[in-house]
């Protein structure tokens, strides 16, 4: 498929980015940049490929940023963190929450010079330039002790000493890394699993997974770009299915987006934050498909990683992403008043629509959190009134039920839970028909889909077992009377059509997300049961195939049969 592709190249002035020229070639534009970055006026210099495709498709990703070698110091400072994990030795420093409270304390710093906690730890040169950059280091540090001290009763100096002992001893660990002879080149091997292999030969087993990402560091640190170093990263394990290398770089790429800048790059342009946001969820899930031109290609090869449930670590660092932009105060979208709810009703759905929430409890406080934008009380009063507040949004009493028992799961919500489990009770027990628990104006199929949903919800809740059950069977009870009275089965097994296509019909229906597993899930299977059970079935299956293809017909049925759970 013909493609042309075109070199933006942008300077970075005060807060932003701004187009300086276009460049018909790669080699012309790197040039060019060389020339910008020597600029005083300029913070740095970028460059974005426009790619289009003979289908018309466009698709951008910056390829190259470097920042002034002196970036401006003045702007550049420790940042407030709420909460710091106990390092107790140097080896901690490397642990998931650890480098997650690194990147928020020195935030400003890493994300004006491009690199992850990771790289930083593991390459002298980079580990050196920000401990010598004026008081960040001994700020940041001061922050940490402070909290941690608080937590252990320690004493703050002491703390503060004992730090500053781990952090010495990773800067002389990354010191002997980097003097160390023989070690690989990372440019030179296709993947990971050869530089293990070699490393095996040269610093021995004990060793390898420190010094693996010794020489990863020094590879990614040339890619200035939040872009470059994912697509780097994904393309080291394209071939290699080897746990240990995905897991190395699953620990490299979590740290990326700890940066609300590598968090844009990936998802594109985006109309406003709660699109940006559902649009992370799906890539949480698996699920993504771009919502215009200029989405990255490694956005799409990162969801399909994380369906698979590979990169676990950088699956809690999107979650955490999507967390912290939800607590936030940003406005979801453009417009007041019930745009905004809409927005934040968008998010909530995205969430919720496997039945539980996406990423638990803590998600759910997040949201609860989140809906402080529409409050107008502060402190406490404002989180009490967030969280009895913010299940208004749902248009229908199944979305409400949904929400509530997934706050109830969450910390904040504290002494409500009581209140929110007696909402959520009596919203299905004063249900009358599968219409009061969605709307009427719903479409049938979904409205099955949303009341098996609820069920699931009831069923995956904390909600004590017998009053669990008890609602599970209500909801169940008036899916199966929805079943019945809208004939659905009957419409399915029309005896006008052949045994094939009814018969397939009916197990894909048993199959769908429109059944609860009981008495509605019941009613089509046992119509399923009865086909089965008559003579000959398999030769009245097949009597409308051709010979050639019977078997193969027969196959893909039995195939159904096993998917819907007959046995």
């Amino acid at each position: 498929m013909a493609r042309e592709e075109s070199f933006e190249l942008q300077v970075f002035q005060s807060d932003h980015w701004v187009t300086q020229g276009h460049s018909p070639s790669e080699q012309d534009a790197r040039k060019q940049a060389k020339g910008l970055l020597s600029n005083p006026n300029y913070g740095g210099v970028r460059i974005v490929r426009d790619v289009v495709r003979g289908s018309g498709k466009e698709a951008s990703s910056v390829i190259f940023t470097q920042m002034r070698e002196e970036p401006n110091k003045e702007l550049i400072r420790a940042q407030p963190i709420d909460e710091a994990p106990m390092c107790r030795a140097s080896a901690d420093f490397h642990k998931a929450d650890a480098r997650n409270t690194m990147h928020r304390v020195l935030r400003q710093y890493i994300d004006k010079m491009v690199l992850t906690p990771t790289e930083i730890m593991h390459n002298h040169r980079e580990l050196k330039r920000v401990l010598d950059f004026e008081t960040l280091v001994p700020s940041a540090v001061s922050r940490v002790a402070s909290l941690q001290a608080k937590e252990s009763g320690e004493e703050p100096g002491k703390r503060n000493r004992a730090i500053f002992d781990m952090i010495n001893e990773l800067h002389e660990q990354a010191r002997v890394a980097g003097e160390r002879p023989n070690l690989p080149d990372l440019a030179k091997f296709p993947d990971l699993s050869g530089v293990v292999a070699r490393l095996e030969q040269v610093v021995g087993a004990e060793q390898i997974d420190f010094f693996a990402l010794v020489c990863l560091s020094k590879d990614l640190a040339q890619a200035r770009s939040w872009l470059g170093k994912l697509e780097r990263l994904l393309a080291l394990i394209k071939d290699d299915a080897n746990p240990r290398s995905r897991a190395l770089v699953d620990r490299v790429a979590s740290d990326i987006f700890g940066s609300t800048d590598s968090l844009r790059d990936m998802l594109g342009r985006q109309p406003d934050l709660s699109t940006a946001l559902c649009q992370l969820i799906d890539v949480i899930e698996g699920r993504f498909t771009p919502n215009g031109g200029d989405t990255p290609e490694v956005t799409g090869q990162l969801a399909e990683y994380l369906s698979s449930r590979d990169l676990v670590e950088t699956r809690l660092a999107l979650l955490r992403s999507v967390k912290r932009q939800l607590r936030g105060a940003a406005p979801l979208t453009r417009g007041d008043g019930e745009h905004q709810r809409k927005a934040y009703r968008d998010v909530a759905l995205r969430l919720l629509r496997t039945g539980t929430i996406l990423g638990g409890g803590s998600m759910a406080d997040a949201l609860a959190l989140g809906y402080q934008r529409f409050v107008e009380e502060g402190g406490a009063t404002g989180r009490r009134n967030a969280i009895s507040r913010c299940g208004t949004t749902m248009d229908t009493s199944a979305d409400q039920v949904r929400l509530a028992l997934a706050l109830i799961e969450g910390e904040i919500a504290g002494d409500q839970k009581d209140e929110l489990v007696g909402r959520a009770d009596a919203l299905v027990r004063r249900a009358g028909s599968v219409n009061d628990l969605t709307t009427a104006s719903t479409p049938p199929r979904e409205k099955m889909q949303a009341t098996a949903l609820l069920h699931r919800a009831l069923i995956a809740s904390s909600l004590p077992e017998a009053q669990r059950a008890e609602l599970a069977d209500k909801v169940d009870t008036l899916l199966a009377a929805f079943v019945e009275q809208s004939k659905i089965v009957e419409r399915l097994d029309d005896p006008a059509a052949s045994l094939r296509l009814r018969a397939t019909r009916l197990v894909q229906f048993c199959a769908s997300d429109a059944l609860t597993r009981g008495k509605a899930s019941k009613i089509a299977r046992d119509r399923v049961v009865s086909h089965l059970r008559q003579p000959n079935f398999d030769q009245a299956f097949i009597a409308d195939v051709a010979e050639a293809e019977r078997a193969g017909a027969l196959k893909l049925f039995y195939g159904l049969l096993k998917q819907a759970g007959f046995e």
